[in-house]
């Protein structure tokens, strides 16, 4: 425990402004990530090893919170866990993981832990942790996992417990501690924030729970706007900024309002009417939410544009030429990319579709708009499209030539045998 203790006094950690909760809910993920990146700089250089290299992951399992790698010395930290209001588990994950970095180091390194029994176990540990992951009991009695779990917790404990020790002294309120809560008016409401929801409503809650706005929130005078990767904090009836700070969001433009429950301590967060309106349309469920700041009708030029434009087929039969092919996504997906959609509402496009590549092509200059890879197995033929704007949707059409070809193969048959049959049929080998 003294060896332990000495090492997290040594290191300093207390006095890195930005694990303080206060500091920590200020910082985009991209800030935090930086901030773990030097407590890990500092671990290495300490333990006199090669640094670690720290990133952000969505982990598929949500039990997963972390990783180390060592064929990269890279520590992967949940964004579930970044994302939180306060550094204290991103803090214990990371130390944690470091020391798993440490052990590997040790056990591949000769004479760099001095206790040669320690090593001896850690290779042991080292050697059976996978089998040992399968088992929560030998999982947590791993010899690699046990100290790297004490040492996370007990450094994390530590630095959680000596800053509320340093706000006892100085007469101040963790954050943590602040007593107003916050929630959604309408759950579809909060539905718009997709996946960028934890990061949003975090956010929200440190700007009305910080006592540098709580009074202000409290009397409904707020106004949170979110654009361009920065949270302002506008006051509604004078429209003055009082606080800027950057978040992870990128979408269209967010503006969100609070009302404040004096009997539950509780503000309730709404969009307003117009961009209500514009963001619930099935489409764009995954937009974050709305501005205040932008016109109506450009707003609804922004929303359509992120929307996805359906597509379908003119002739049902070219359909069901072309059923097996791959062909039908291939365009789907060509006709909502950005490059090409607008060209091809204008109707002025052809695509192509050979050997392996896309060609989307003006049909009157024939100048190259747009090019990409597709799947080898894509039937070489070429399609005309032309747009629908009162139901976004391009109707699909193969030019003559190639339904002609396509009629005389069975639905059925895979594309490399069509290819050859046409191939043949155009050497007089038809069979």
């Amino acid at each position: 425990m003294y060896r332990e203790q000495k090492k997290f006094d040594d290191l300093e950690f207390t006095k890195i402004p930005e694990l303080k909760p206060e500091n920590w809910r200020r910082l985009s993920e991209t800030e935090r990530v930086y901030v773990l990146q030097k407590c890990s700089d500092a671990i290495c250089k300490y333990e006199n090893r090669p640094k670690d290299f720290v990133t952000a992951y969505d982990f598929e399992s949500s039990n997963r919170n972390a990783i180390y790698i060592p064929d990269s010395n890279e520590i992967k930290i949940s964004r579930k866990i970044i994302a939180e209001p306060t550094p204290y588990r991103a803090f214990e994950m990371l130390v944690h993981e470091s020391m798993h970095g440490y052990t590997w180091h040790a056990v591949h390194n000769k004479g760099f832990h001095k206790n040669e029994t320690d090593v001896k176990e850690w290779k042991e540990g080292i050697k059976n942790y996978e089998q040992d992951s399968k088992n929560d009991f030998s999982y947590n009695t791993n010899e690699v996992e046990t100290p790297s779990k004490n040492i996370g917790k007990l450094f994390a404990g530590w630095l959680e417990k000596e800053d509320k020790e340093q706000r006892q002294t100085q007469g101040q309120t963790p954050p943590s501690e602040i007593p107003s809560t916050t929630s959604w008016a309408k759950e579809e409401e909060k539905q718009l924030l997709g996946n960028k929801k934890n990061v949003i409503d975090i956010t929200i809650k440190y700007i009305l729970t910080s006592p540098d706005y709580n009074l202000e929130a409290k009397a409904d005078n707020l106004a949170i706007h979110l654009k361009d990767g920065e949270a302002s904090v506008i006051n509604k009836k004078t429209e003055e900024e009082i606080h800027a700070r950057p978040v992870d969001y990128k979408g269209l433009p967010v503006t969100i309002y609070s009302k404040y429950d004096p009997e539950k301590n509780n503000f309730q967060l709404t969009l307003n009417n117009i961009d209500r309106e514009n963001k619930l349309a099935p489409n764009l469920l995954e937009v974050a939410a709305i501005t205040g700041q932008i016109e109506a009708d450009k707003l609804s030029k922004l929303n359509r544009s992120n929307q996805t434009s359906t597509t379908r087929w003119t002739n049902e039969q070219d359909k069901q030429l072309l059923k097996h092919t791959g062909t039908e996504k291939v365009i789907k997906d060509l006709l909502n990319k950005d490059e090409v959609k607008a060209e091809a509402q204008k109707n002025v496009l052809v695509i192509e579709l050979k050997n392996g590549e896309a060609l989307v092509r003006n049909k009157e200059t024939r100048e190259e708009i747009y090019k990409c890879k597709i799947p080898a197995n894509t039937s070489p033929v070429k399609i005309a499209t032309k747009y629908s704007p009162q139901k976004d949707e391009f109707q699909v059409v193969l030019n003559t030539k190639d339904r002609e070809n396509f009629k005389e193969i069975a639905p059925d048959k895979s594309l490399s045998s069509a290819e050859e049959r046409i191939k043949n049929r155009k050497r007089g080998h038809s069979r």
